[in-house]
């Protein structure tokens, strides 16, 4: 008996009941964590390795049709820059010019293990393949892509793949379009250019195209269009004085034309300057533009509508333009967009390539 004769108080039955329900309510928490946090760091490794696979994928591709440095199977390739890009393991099948990866991570949880699930496994696949012409690329450098342009204007929008065996940039937002793969070497970091395939650090890639100097040469001095003084070109419409055909200079070459529609391929030792808005059609090869000058070899400064290669193996190629539009692709030493440039339209059209060059399908 309690005091002045009270009975002592007796646990309620709902006590008990309060910490089952208490002991309920933390299991389901911590599963609401683990399935937050657990399921957003999974989702991050999924992202991470489709990346994995991605890039061991195009090793493994390069590998089945060139011989790298150190030379190696296109497997053991495409196992090397899986790893690089954080799996764990890698299975690898090569079939014909495919190569198929699929790469896998597993990571310790933080509060799944409440649930029983001390790890999670995360895998990813991807498939490349070798094709031909031009590298599938709609710019294509061996040492620098540098996307610029006015930050309140119209953007740039590329259409294919961009590849730079050093380094790729993109500043403002500008845009790589789907499907379009951004890749270059070890020392880059592309990810502001696309929401996209983004690559960095995959294999050297050789030249998508190479074309013979000395060959336009003779073709230029067999159709009696072969100069050795600087060239200009200016017109508008019909009094343009660019006719169609092959030319090769061993000076310069400034286009000052008009509202005019063309075919040619321009062949040039020197460098190569387009002033104004009018239509290029590649008139031989799929070549259009052709410089073979070191350092600024190229420049589009205006609007024009272009159909073809624009090609400088030892120079830069340089967009100044608003508004220029290619159907092709540019391929040479770096390939830059300047700050004044805006709205420039790039699509990679494989019909201007020169059959036998080898790119990765993916």
């Amino acid at each position: 008996m309690g005091p002045e004769g009270m009975p002592e108080p007796q646990p309620s039955p709902e006590s008990g009941q309060s910490m089952v329900y208490i002991t309920l309510s933390m299991v389901a928490l911590l599963a609401f964590l683990a399935l937050v946090l657990d399921g957003g760091f999974s989702y991050v490794q999924r992202r991470r390795m489709q990346n994995a696979a991605d890039a061991g994928a195009l090793a493994g591709a390069w590998e089945i049709a060139f011989d790298g440095s150190p030379p190696k199977t296109p497997e053991e390739r495409a196992w090397e820059y899986a790893e690089r890009n954080g799996a764990d393991s890698a299975q690898v099948t090569v079939d014909g010019n495919t190569a198929t990866v699929t790469a896998t991570v597993t990571s310790p949880t933080f509060f799944a293990s409440v649930i029983g699930m001390d790890s999670i496994t995360v895998s990813a696949s991807a498939a490349a393949q070798i094709r031909f012409g031009c590298g599938g690329c709609a710019i294509w450098a061996s040492e620098k892509v540098d996307i610029k342009g006015k930050e309140k204007e119209d953007k740039h929008t590329v259409v294919g793949n961009v590849h730079s065996n050093d380094d790729v940039k993109c500043s403002g937002g500008h845009t790589i379009r789907d499907p379009g793969t951004v890749s270059c070497g070890d020392q880059c970091n592309p990810f502001s250019c696309s929401a996209g395939q983004v690559l960095p650090g995959v294999p050297q890639q050789p030249w998508p195209v190479s074309y013979d100097l000395a060959e336009y040469e003779d073709m230029a001095k067999e159709a009696g269009r072969y100069f050795t003084s600087n060239l200009t070109f200016s017109g508008e419409e019909d009094d343009c004085d660019l006719v169609d055909g092959l030319y090769y200079t061993t000076g310069n070459v400034t286009i000052n034309c008009k509202e005019t529609t063309r075919y040619v391929t321009i062949v040039a030792e020197g460098m190569i300057t387009l002033n104004e808005a009018m239509n290029l059609f590649s008139y031989s090869d799929g070549l259009l533009l052709f410089s073979d000058k070191d350092g600024e070899a190229i420049k589009l400064k205006e609007g024009a509508t272009l159909r073809g290669i624009v090609y400088a193996p030892n120079g830069h190629i340089k967009i100044e333009a608003t508004y220029l539009t290619l159907y092709g692709s540019m391929i040479g030493e770096e390939v830059l967009f300047t700050g004044g440039s805006s709205g420039a339209y790039i699509e990679f059209t494989e019909e201007y390539c020169p059959p036998g060059n080898p790119y990765i399908s993916q």
